[in-house]
């Protein structure tokens, strides 16, 4: 059997749930999407990703398999990039999250008790009294050697 990776991207306080089903008329959807891209190792890749996403108007993105070691972040043309990892060239998290809402991020973390497997993100979307958790979790197959 082959178990595909797991991703969860968790809403907390069901602020965003609440933006996402009843958009307010003055401002668009958020859209949310997660990625299994494999590597992120070199610039060309993030080049690539950067492009993938502005076509399709995606507003933040959980990415998995990024095989950066350590925390990581960038700036892509349309997006801020934090990445972390804690086994070079496996495993690996992180998001991409447009310019848009880089003023709203509080805090960008990842657990290293996981190994590379958990990062979180605050936004503050509504208020300052309420931020929103995005959190991005890989989980391996059931073939994997490093297996929890």
């Amino acid at each position: 059997m082959q178990a595909c990776a797991l991703t969860l991207v968790l809403l907390l306080l069901g602020m965003l749930t609440r933006v996402l089903q009843r958009p307010h008329k003055d401002r668009p959807r958020t859209r949310i999407q997660t990625l299994n891209c494999r590597t992120l190792l070199d610039d060309e890749r993030l080049c690539e990703l950067d492009a993938a996403l502005a076509e399709k108007n995606i507003d933040m993105c959980a990415l998995q398999e990024t095989r950066r070691d350590g925390f990581f972040s960038t700036t892509s043309d349309n997006y801020m990039i934090f990445t972390f990892g804690e086994s070079s060239g496996h495993r690996g998290i992180g998001f991409a999250i447009h310019k848009r809402y880089a003023h709203l991020i509080t805090e960008t973390r990842g657990i290293p008790e996981t190994d590379g497997r958990l990062m979180f993100v605050k936004l503050l979307l509504h208020d300052a009294e309420h931020p929103t958790t995005l959190i991005c979790a890989y989980a391996p197959t059931n073939t994997s050697p490093s297996a929890i």
